[in-house]
């Protein structure tokens, strides 16, 4: 009898001992994974939320939720709404062309000149601010995303002309002021007609019209910025140097006025000619072609070759036109002529 109970208590002691071996053997499938990959906690994420009272076990395998949460955030983003992005190198991710931008440029440009050190680099840095609207005119392709296009690139040589403006006035004295005054008047003041002289009517013009419209302001009132560039570095006791003056331009004969009484626009055609057209006061108007001899002398002569004559650009001084030859009797060789305002 003692054997039996003796036998059947060892064999209940191994049995325990089994059990327990068991146990451990399968203990560690539990938490076998301690590190499971982004998809995999992805995916308990969104159906077990963590509880305050979870196991020491259970947030060590929930620790990198944490990446989850990063990841789908940077999903949210790439797929909501795209807005226009233009970077410093002029690139775009993507591009709107009919948002209005008034606000950025503004914004861009008075950052161009508070960091500018003098004129010159603040021109230059203004400048870059346009060249980061390039890719605005790059993916334009009705008239109508052409047309918006080019209003952002005037927009911003107007915002840095008022700035120079504004500058000049609180440091010019007052004979300066005056004069600088004067002359900006009579730029506003000549400006519609200027613009008809260069570029039509908007009724001939169509549905170009404000492209060829905002163009044209651009590229005057990128001249008169250097205009006034200059004058304030001068106030500033600052070097600025201006650009050589293109061969295509407008110059005026105001009579130091606010009227157009003369003008020579200088300009390339539709048909890719040098073209010229003045307009002389009291005495007619011309138009032909033009060969450039370089040095700002153009050789110019009439569509009915009655009329050769020079022209000669004085940089940002102005121009003249002396007549070599007339067969018409409407001048006289040596006649000469000045247009002393320049766009």
């Amino acid at each position: 009898m003692k054997k039996i109970l003796l036998v059947g208590l060892t064999v209940a002691i191994l049995a325990l001992v089994g059990c327990k071996d068991d146990a451990a053997d399968t203990q560690p499938a539990e938490v076998i994974d301690l590190n499971p990959t982004t998809e995999e906690v992805a995916v308990v994420e969104e159906t077990t939320p963590v509880t305050e009272n979870a196991t020491t076990e259970s947030e060590q395998t929930t620790q990198p939720a944490v990446t989850t949460e990063t990841t789908t955030t940077t999903t949210t983003t790439t797929t909501s709404p795209q807005i226009t992005v233009i970077d410093n190198t002029g690139n775009s991710a993507a591009v709107n062309t009919y948002k209005d931008y008034s606000t950025e440029i503004e914004a861009e440009v008075n950052s161009a000149v508070s960091i500018s050190g003098n004129i010159q680099t603040e021109i230059e840095n203004v400048a870059k601010v346009a060249e980061k609207y390039q890719p605005l005119a790059d993916a334009a392709q009705t008239q109508d995303e052409i047309n918006m296009s080019s209003k952002w690139f005037y927009t911003i040589w107007d915002k840095e002309l008022n700035s120079l403006w504004s500058r000049i006035n609180s440091l010019a004295d007052d004979q300066t002021k005056a004069r600088l005054l004067a002359d900006q008047q009579n730029w506003l003041a000549m400006i519609e007609e200027v613009k008809i002289d260069n570029i039509g009517t908007k009724e001939a013009g169509g549905s170009m019209y404000p492209y060829q419209e905002n163009t044209f302001m651009k590229e005057i009132t990128y001249n008169r910025c250097l205009v006034l560039a200059n004058e304030l570095a001068k106030l500033k006791g600052e070097t600025f140097t201006m650009p050589a003056h293109s061969k295509y331009g407008t110059f005026v004969d105001n009579q130091g006025t606010s009227s157009v009484y003369g003008y020579i626009v200088t300009k390339k055609s539709i048909e890719n000619q040098d073209v010229a057209e003045i307009t002389i006061d009291g005495m007619g108007f011309l138009e032909g072609i033009f060969a450039d001899y370089g040095n700002g002398d153009l050789s110019f002569i009439s569509y009915d070759q009655t009329v050769k004559g020079n022209i000669h650009i004085d940089g940002w001084n102005g121009a003249t036109f002396m007549i070599t030859e007339c067969t018409s009797g409407m001048f006289t060789a040596g006649d000469t002529f000045e247009f002393n305002f320049v766009y």
